[in-house]
């Protein structure tokens, strides 16, 4: 069954119990349920890593981009000496897969990333093909997702968009992971152009999917704003 999680907001702002801005307030983000420190990010990419506590400005905000899991999240005064509060479960709930049904553009075989194609580089608009970072058309597409099984060309197949791939191998936990200059495949190396997240490993063989949005179109992943 799924869990609730604190809802996102466009800004993060730190509030202390009194509703009052905590100016220079270190932010503690952790993994949740956990003391383990999990990195939250600075940009829609999740390349650039905000400082673990995160330190907000004076007006008490933050811009916070989160990975596709849970935190647990402290919320301290500038000098680390008073603790406002704690909350925990604090993210995107990865209890559920959504998975769309789709009609493969060339054969597919189950764990690759694909795209749905607009029928850029003469291809079948409305079909799903093998993505590829050297290709800005199949990087950039809004609709990414992985197929679920095996699928030949014409056939209709099963796309992930969100939750859990498994079945996959030689991944690093705990690493990112972005659509690859193999097409098909996922690399925990930031590609040099094209860039396109696609999820976080949570052991060497399964994915925790969320794709984000291309990188061009500057739509954000997620971004929380917490009250007590």
């Amino acid at each position: 069954m799924a869990t609730g999680s604190y809802a996102p907001n466009p800004v993060f702002t730190g509030l202390d119990n009194s509703g009052a801005i905590v100016p220079l307030g270190l932010l503690y983000t952790y993994a949740s349920g956990t003391t383990t420190p999990l990195a939250t990010y600075t940009n829609v990419g999740l390349t650039s890593a905000n400082q673990n506590p995160v330190v907000l400005d004076s007006a008490g905000r933050a811009t916070i981009f989160l990975l596709p899991t849970s935190y647990k999240w402290i919320l301290k005064s500038a000098d680390g000496n008073t603790t406002y509060w704690t909350r925990d479960t604090i993210g995107s709930n990865t209890d559920l897969d959504n998975d769309v049904a789709g009609t493969a553009g060339e054969a597919l075989t189950a764990g690759q990333v694909a795209y749905l194609s607009d029928g850029s580089g003469a291809l079948t608009s409305g079909r799903w093909y093998l993505a590829d970072a050297d290709q800005a058309y199949s990087s950039s597409t809004p609709t990414v997702g992985f197929a679920v099984a095996d699928t030949a060309s014409g056939a209709a197949g099963t796309f992930r968009l969100s939750g859990r791939v498994t079945g996959l191998s030689s991944l690093t936990t705990g690493a990112l992971y972005y659509i690859s200059a193999t097409a098909g495949a996922v690399t925990a190396t930031v590609p040099t152009s094209n860039v396109r997240y696609v999820g976080q490993a949570d052991s060497t063989t399964t994915l925790l999917v969320t794709p984000n949005p291309a990188v061009s179109g500057s739509v954000d992943i997620i971004q929380v704003e917490c009250f007590t």
